[in-house]
């Protein structure tokens, strides 16, 4: 019997990097990280998805959480989330992803407050943060929290002043039928 040991309170993150664009989730959802597998496309899969991966015996479809951010094939790293009971969902990454703890919740009033239109122009920043080794910032960040359209996003959660949306693979249909 595989046993799995719980801190209470442990508030565990695995925060991955896509195109310079974090995201994270929770880590108990989390099954494996795959890097470099090999992504093989697959028809008739909904919007979002690049294709699938073998994973113990079964194709895992593979989805780009930001699809806009360039070629999913060189270098890519999956994580694969449980989503059900016994479907999973392969996460595209850029790089390895790292565990993070005490994230801080992004209260909706934020969330809505960053996605009103500022009065004046931002000042244009050169801040970036490194997801693929840590939350390492290049600059003094300057950065709103926003939660990406789709059901699939559930949260915000802060990691050293930096927001990050959060995914919930049980959000994800991975078959047009189900």
């Amino acid at each position: 019997m595989r046993q799995v040991l719980v801190v209470p309170g442990a508030d565990q993150w695995i925060v991955a990097d896509r195109g310079g664009r974090g995201f994270a989730l929770p880590l108990p959802v989390v099954v494996r990280v795959t890097p470099s597998p090999r992504i093989c496309e697959a028809p008739l899969l909904p919007a979002g998805y690049v294709g699938v991966i073998e994973f113990e015996g079964q194709a895992v479809p593979v989805w780009d959480p930001y699809p806009d951010t360039g070629d999913f094939m060189w270098g890519a790293t999956v994580i694969i989330a449980q989503v059900g009971d016994s479907e999973l969902l392969g996460l595209l990454s850029d790089a390895p992803p790292r565990i993070q703890t005490g994230g801080v919740l992004v209260t909706d009033e934020e969330l809505a407050a960053a996605a009103k239109p500022p009065a004046a122009p931002a000042p244009a920043t050169e801040d970036e943060v490194d997801w693929s080794v840590g939350p390492v910032v290049k600059a003094k960040p300057i950065a709103l929290p926003v939660l990406p359209i789709g059901p699939m996003w559930d949260k915000v959660v802060r990691f050293a002043g930096h927001p990050v949306p959060v995914l919930d693979p049980a959000c994800f249909t991975l078959l047009p039928n189900s």
